[in-house]
C-alpha cells in the first residue's frame, strides 16, 4: 500500500501475530508472509517461544484418557498440582515477587489456585498447600475440606 509515494509497511514480531491472530501454525503466518497476504505488514522473524495453549490444544487425541484419571468423590479428594517457572516480571515487593508457582486442582471441582513459592523446595511446597488448605477449609453442602491424595 502507498500513500503519496510511499511504501508504509510497518514490522510485526510473529509472536505477536501468533498471539492476535488465534494461535496459528508458525509456518501458516510464514508462508502468508511470503505470498504477501498483508500489503502493510510484514513479518520480524524472532525466536521462537512455546506457547503454552498451542501446546495444550496440540495433544492427540488418542492420548487423552476419556476416563477420568482419578475419581473423586467430593472436594479436596484428590488435589493434581505443579511447580512452574514464574514468567511474568518481578512483583511491586519482595512479598510479591516470586521465583516458581505452584499451580494446585482440585480433581471433583476442576477448580485451580496459583501460589507463589520463593524457591522449589519442600518446605516451600507444603506452606503453599496449607495455605490453601485454609483459604478453601470451609465448603457449604460438604462440610469440611480434607486433602485426601495428591
Amino acid at each position: 500500500m502507498s500513500f503519496r509515494g510511499q511504501n508504509h509497511v510497518k514490522y510485526v514480531n510473529l509472536s505477536l501475530l501468533h498471539d492476535r491472530l488465534g494461535h496459528r501454525a508458525i509456518r501458516t503466518l510464514l508462508a502468508a508472509d511470503e505470498h504477501n497476504v498483508w500489503h502493510d505488514t510484514k513479518i520480524r522473524i524472532e525466536p521462537e517461544t512455546d506457547c503454552v495453549s498451542c501446546q495444550i490444544a496440540m495433544i492427540w487425541t488418542t492420548n487423552r484418557n476419556k476416563l477420568p484419571h482419578t475419581p473423586a468423590s467430593h472436594p479436596g479428594a484428590t488435589l493434581f498440582m505443579d511447580i512452574l517457572h514464574c514468567k511474568s516480571s518481578p512483583g511491586l515487593t519482595s512479598k510479591t515477587s516470586h521465583a516458581y508457582c505452584l499451580l494446585l486442582v482440585d480433581a471433583y471441582l476442576r477448580f485451580s489456585s496459583i501460589y507463589g513459592l520463593p524457591n522449589k523446595s519442600s518446605d516451600s511446597v507444603v506452606q503453599a498447600i496449607k495455605e490453601y488448605s485454609a483459604t478453601f477449609r470451609m465448603v457449604d453442602a460438604y462440610g469440611y475440606i480434607d486433602i485426601d491424595r495428591i
